[in-house]
């Protein structure tokens, strides 16, 4: 359920363009029922390669693009993801204990369109343990503590 008439349309406008995309595979939801400005849910898949400014202009609503790429063209695949995105204030990256070497080279091609660089989804500094903090609404808190080693790339980021 969308909030007003006038998010209703921009939704529905803008995802039948991206529907009627030849090089896109979409996807969509169970159909919305019910009265008001209920819609249905979307998603968009496409290769990195396929990957333009026009896939990913924000659209309120239920709706996402994702981005395929091949393992072995990992580097090549975020530079060019990060290079059609418009820079932000934010970036994650999310790697396994062992990719401290990737951490650092996706850190370099990241950090120069994002203000601020997150690992697994925290800022550098801070480790924590159990579910993430949002994910408990409040009922009690996740314990977090300064980590005695930040990520060895995270050391051009801001804290």
């Amino acid at each position: 359920m969308l909030l007003n008439e006038r998010i209703y349309r921009t939704y529905t406008d803008e995802t039948q363009v991206l529907t009627e995309r030849s090089d896109l595979n979409s996807v969509t939801g169970a159909t919305a029922t019910g009265t008001g400005f209920s819609v249905t849910p979307m998603f968009f898949e496409t290769t990195t390669d396929k990957l333009d400014r026009d896939l990913i202009s924000e659209i309120f609503g239920p709706v996402t693009v994702i981005v395929r790429y091949t393992e072995a063209d990992l580097r090549g695949a975020v530079a060019r993801t990060v290079d059609v995105l418009p820079s932000s204030l934010t970036a994650t990256l999310h790697s396994a204990a062992d990719e401290n070497a990737l951490v650092q080279e996706l850190t370099a091609l990241v950090s120069e369109h994002a203000g601020r660089i997150v690992f697994d989804g925290f800022p550098p500094g801070w480790r924590c343990r159990g579910p993430k903090p949002t994910a408990d609404r409040g009922r009690r808190r996740t314990p977090c503590t300064p980590r005695s080693a930040r990520p060895p790339s995270a050391g051009s980021c801001a804290r």
